[in-house]
Formats: structure tokens, C-alpha cells, sequence
């Protein structure tokens, strides 16, 4: 008599964003690196509440750190690759991605 195999369900990972909410949301977020980025990159302040981020940073200390800086600049380099994203937004991902390598 066999006994039934329990079903795992798939790991939960980070949230996908609403693709189209990216059109909204990056061409903002690159401003930051184009007005702030070499200030953010030398910072390793918390700024308390103001800097835990989202749901889909996970690891590394709050607020500003190498690690989150890479995590965005990865971001910018996934936002820049997605076609359901405008032409103009990918653009502004991937001149945020360049201005960060250029700050590094």
C-alpha cells in the first residue's frame, strides 16, 4: 500500500512588479542616481523608517549600503531588458545602470 506524496508548494520569492506600474515608477527612481548618486553611493546612513526600502530588496542592512546599491543597479539593468516596459522607460533604466557603473 502506497501512501500519498505531500505536495510542497513553490518558494515564495520576492514579488513581481506590476510591469506596467515600472513606466511610473523608474523614470523617478533614476533621478535620484542622476541628482544624488555619488552622495547615496558614499552614504551609509539608516534614515530610520525613510530607509527600509520594499519588499523586493532582501538581505544587507537598511538604508543606503553597497549592497542595496548593486541590488538597484541590477534592477535598472532588468528593468532596461523587460519589452512589456516603454521604450523611453528602458532607456532611463539603462542610463541610470551606466551613471551607477560610472560612480562605482
Amino acid at each position: 500500500m502506497s501512501r500519498p506524496v505531500p505536495t510542497v508548494p513553490p518558494p515564495q520569492g520576492p514579488p513581481r512588479p506590476n510591469i506596467a506600474s515600472l513606466d511610473g515608477l523608474v523614470p523617478g527612481a533614476a533621478q535620484w542616481i542622476f541628482y544624488a548618486g555619488r552622495l547615496i553611493h558614499s552614504s551609509d546612513d539608516d534614515y530610520g523608517r525613510l530607509g527600509e526600502g520594499g519588499d523586493l530588496f532582501r538581505g544587507g542592512k537598511q538604508g543606503f549600503s553597497p549592497e542595496r546599491w548593486n541590488f538597484w543597479k541590477d534592477r535598472f539593468r532588468w528593468v532596461e531588458a523587460q519589452e512589456d516596459v516603454q521604450e523611453t522607460t528602458r532607456a532611463i533604466a539603462g542610463k541610470a545602470a551606466r551613471a551607477m557603473d560610472q560612480i562605482d
